[in-house]
């Protein structure tokens, strides 16, 4: 009896209860449908793009009037090809340029400058855009090169040796980029030109070396180094450049890599500037093999201009000052009308000559005052030697200066310790570089927030604040020549080299 009681009690509740209990789970459904397709389609009418709100309306006339597996797998297909199709309109290079619109922070004499000008159209740029390097992003990077070098077959762009590609902004690659990387080889094996890759990261780096790529890794900095140890991988490089520009374009064989940016307690230089550096000798070095001649008379020329000055300005044949005396007067005259080669005499009396040891500190702020080293700086010519301009930072200047130069290294994205300027000129060069950019601060009579430093033993030409200031009230006429020459010597430069990057003071 007591087994059959909830049978009985089942068959005792009315059809009336059982039909509305049955009704309620089809109700919520019911509700939940409509709110998820007001959700889906109708709240999403301007909101998503078009071709997204057609897949889901698809999906849902399909899941009505078909089934649900049919369903998800239309989805599944018209979703891959919506992100296939968007991949393929990615711009993969953000930016190209050639040397002509890019430089390094090296200084260079008026010789070299004119050559870089003239054969910066020999070393083309991409950037390459930020994220995952895919294999159509891939594909569209071998197709730009691969057009590129029709069009250098067919004389619409001048010839290039280098082609370099910035992966600075590239986080990771897949298998097929690394098979592009070997078609880019190929073209560049058949094309005459070198492929460098600047900026890899070390997940990148890794990937191509593990891949079987035959690559030629100048610089890998990922981390903290010595100086040390940056400027003699640094030299390395340069000097890779004066073997890769003396061989033949036939030996384009493997691929060149530049690591991530390098850096240390003491100095950071960027990889794109080393990069550049290495892409201007490489320029450099190419023309002296082939204008053997013509810089000997460059040389010749340059060591009887310094006689003839010495001559007129009643100065000792070989005076140390003479490389900094021809650049005045090829600036000067024939474009200042008061201009007199004799006036030379008298800025000699301002000027100094200093011997500098390698690692030997030229200026730095916050120094006490000694000899060679005050809190303004001095502006500095470089005879030979090698000579890096480097920032220092803000932390011990005072709180309204130090605040000035913050807002300057954030707005140039500039950090503590990482290089501005480099010069180096050989000891039988008869010229003279310079100055560094010191000048806003020399003539606000201010400190500087970066520092001077011999890299190799140097001499160098200096002008102190000090005796500059005493010279104006002695010799008004003669410094004033020295402001002109000032004035268009920065004028020149800031025109000249406008399109490169570069944080002057």
């Amino acid at each position: 009896m007591r087994r059959c009681l909830p049978e009985r009690r089942a068959r005792a509740v009315p059809s009336h209860r059982r039909d509305s209990m049955g009704m309620v789970p089809a109700c919520v459904l019911m509700w939940l449908g409509l709110v998820l397709a007001s959700y889906w389609i109708w709240d999403g009418v301007g909101k998503i793009y078009g071709a997204e709100h057609g897949v889901v309306v698809v999906m849902i006339c399909v899941g009505i009037f078909v089934d649900m597996t049919h369903m998800i797998a239309l989805g599944v297909m018209l979703t891959l090809g919506i992100t296939m199709k968007r991949m393929m309109t990615v711009e993969v290079i953000r930016e190209g340029y050639t040397l002509q619109d890019r430089r390094s922070d090296i200084l260079r004499t008026e010789n070299d400058m004119d050559i870089l000008e003239e054969n910066g159209v020999n070393v083309r740029a991409l950037r390459i855009g930020r994220g995952y390097l895919s294999f159509i992003s891939a594909s569209a990077l071998v197709s730009h090169v691969r057009h590129l070098s029709r069009m250098v077959t067919s004389g619409e762009v001048a010839p290039f040796y280098i082609l370099m590609i910035e992966f600075q902004e590239v986080a990771l690659v897949d298998t097929t980029v690394l098979k592009a990387l070997n078609e880019l080889l190929a073209l560049g094996r058949a094309g005459g030109f070198h492929l460098l890759l600047v900026g890899c990261t070390a997940e990148v780096e890794a990937a191509i070396v593990c891949f079987d790529i035959k690559a030629e890794v100048l610089a890998s900095y990922h981390g903290q180094m010595h100086m040390d140890q940056i400027l003699q991988q640094g030299r390395q490089v340069l000097s890779y450049a004066k073997q890769l520009a003396a061989a033949s374009d036939e030996e384009c064989q493997s691929l060149l890599l530049i690591g991530c940016r390098m850096s240390s307690s003491q100095a950071a230089i960027s990889s794109m500037n080393l990069a550049l550096e290495f892409c201007e000798t490489y320029l450099l070095e190419r023309a002296a093999s082939q204008l053997d001649d013509a810089l000997g008379r460059v040389r010749e020329i340059s060591i009887s201009n310094q006689s003839e000055i010495a001559m007129a300005a009643g100065l000792q044949d070989g005076h140390a000052l003479l490389p900094l005396f021809v650049d005045i007067h090829s600036l000067l005259a024939g474009n200042y009308r008061e201009y007199d080669v004799s006036l030379l005499e008298e800025l000699s009396h301002i000027f100094t000559v200093q011997e500098f040891k390698h690692g030997e500190t030229i200026y730095v702020a916050h120094t006490p005052h000694v000899e060679g080293i005050t809190a303004v700086p001095p502006l500095v010519w470089l005879l030979s030697g090698e000579v890096e301009h480097i920032w220092v930072g803000d932390e011990d200047f005072d709180k309204e200066f130090g605040t000035h130069f913050k807002r300057i290294a954030e707005t140039c994205g500039v950090k503590r310790y990482q290089r501005l300027e480099k010069a180096a000129l050989a000891a039988d060069s008869f010229q003279c570089v310079g100055f560094f950019q010191t000048s806003v601060c020399f003539f606000a009579a201010m400190e500087h927030p970066g520092m001077l430093m011999s890299v190799l033993p140097s001499r160098c030409v200096l002008l102190q604040h000090q005796h500059y200031q005493k010279f104006r009230r002695e010799r008004p006429k003669a410094a004033e020549l020295l402001f002109v020459y000032l004035t268009r010597k920065r004028l020149a430069e800031s025109a000249r080299l406008a399109p490169r990057p570069m944080l002057t003071f």
